[in-house]
């Protein structure tokens, strides 16, 4: 056995995996930028459908929840997409590894949901508990499509989500002519993603399988700390964005609540696209790093922090001019539309975004003492923005939360910066010493 890991997680001889071309490159954003768009279509539609009051509810039971699909989704579909492409044998045991823990993330959102409606606890709303099962299955939907891509069948990641697409805008036409209700919309959404999760599960190239798994400790040890340190990323930015819905929900800005999920959306249309792009040459970059090792990563992931850190502080600059020159923070931020406020606030967040995203990615497919380190400075922008929404939500309501969602990138940076400039980078240059597939 190589001190390397097991021959499953190695990358093979030929180091075979099918480039992106422009052609598939452009189906997968479509379909992923078709289902985005969808989604800022629909919230407004329903806006106008149901009444700002109504929608408040839709949007605060949506935006409470949305970490549950991180949580159930992108440490199992990152790391299908970093282990499997190197994979020499045992595709089946991985692919079977993944699902299984998958569903398991999945089960306990979807057993609380069956038991409370049989049940009949009346502590629940009814729409809450189908917007549970949604994200969940919605987290179980992105490991699949992640599998297809892993297996070489990235073109069934566009169709899934242009069907999505058109059911979610159906449904909100729907309620727009025919009066269908928050509940109804959610329930049929529900239903036809339990149906995209069973054809994809179907139509996966390499069968999952299960037997042996419980033999393999070691393996499935290793395998649940890569998904839960490469998924912390992901996870730590859908808490954030759960954590200011809640405490926006608890304060006297509660109304708030469908304004910032509209600003919320359309922001994550551009957050998500750059993170699925960076997703989408994931299979490449891992092989790439591990003939390379950890150094050449950690080596450019610095690079992108320091740049990182000086879009933090020119952002810092603009926000503080934008706030002397309007009169302080809260009279510019309350002062305007909240979508303006919000503009304010995150198009000069862009540039940090996107080079705080790209140190994360490369770390995440270095070597385990990096992707650590990604882990701990996802862990750390999630406090900052626990800090700044218990200051700012309840002063500034729905603008405030927007604000301390920056505070997510500001202590990232800084983390990221210290673990890589710092004289203790573990690990670096040395092949990981666990047999574990991470």
């Amino acid at each position: 056995m190589s001190r390397r890991g097991p021959a499953l997680a190695q990358p093979s001889r030929a180091g075979s995996v099918r480039p992106v071309g422009p052609g598939l490159l452009l189906a997968l954003l479509a379909g992923r930028g078709a289902w985005r768009v969808a989604i800022n279509l629909s919230n407004v539609g329903l806006l106008a459908a149901w009444g700002a009051a109504v929608f408040a509810g839709y949007a605060s039971a949506v935006g409470r929840t949305v970490v549950l699909i991180p949580l159930v989704s992108c440490g199992v579909e990152k790391a299908a997409l970093k282990l499997i492409p190197r994979a020499r044998v045992a595709r089946p045991l991985l692919v079977g590894a993944f699902f299984a823990v998958g569903c398991l993330l999945a089960l306990p959102f979807l057993a609380w949901a069956g038991v409370a409606v049989v049940w009949r606890w009346s502590g629940t709303a009814p729409l809450q508990l189908a917007v549970v099962p949604l994200q969940a299955l919605l987290g179980l939907n992105l490991v699949l499509v992640g599998l297809a891509r892993a297996l070489g069948r990235p073109r069934r990641d566009p169709l899934n989500f242009l069907i999505l697409a058109a059911v979610l805008l159906l449904l909100t036409a729907m309620a727009v002519s025919l009066g269908l209700p928050p509940l109804g919309v959610v329930l049929t959404e529900l239903a036809a993603v339990a149906v995209l999760d069973i054809a994809l599960l179907r139509a996966l190239p390499v069968a999952p399988r299960f037997a042996g798994l419980l033999r393999r400790r070691e393996l499935v040890r290793g395998l649940l700390r890569t998904m839960a340190l490469i998924g912390a990323y992901d996870l730590a930015v859908g808490a954030s964005l759960s954590l200011v819905f809640v405490t926006l929900g608890a304060t006297r800005f509660h109304g708030e609540s469908g304004l910032l999920l509209l600003v919320i959306s359309l922001w994550s249309l551009l957050f998500n696209g750059f993170a699925y792009l960076l997703r989408v040459f994931q299979p490449q970059l891992t092989v790439a790093l591990s003939r390379a090792g950890g150094v050449h990563g950690r080596q450019q992931a610095l690079r992108l922090a320091r740049l990182a850190v000086a879009g933090v502080a020119g952002w810092l600059g603009l926000l503080g001019a934008a706030a002397l020159l309007g009169g302080g923070l809260p009279t510019l931020l309350r002062g305007l539309p909240l979508p303006l406020a919000a503009a304010l606030v995150l198009l000069p967040r862009l540039p940090v975004l996107a080079l705080a995203g790209g140190a994360t990615w490369l770390l995440e497919n270095a070597d385990p003492g990096s992707l650590r380190l990604a882990a701990t400075a996802a862990a750390g922008g999630l406090a900052g923005v626990a800090v700044l929404s218990v200051m700012l939500v309840p002063w500034l309501g729905a603008p405030g939360a927007v604000l301390a969602l920056s505070g997510f990138e500001v202590v990232q940076v800084a983390v990221l910066l210290g673990g890589l400039s710092g004289g203790r980078r573990p690990g670096a240059g040395q092949p990981p010493r666990s047999r574990s597939a991470a």
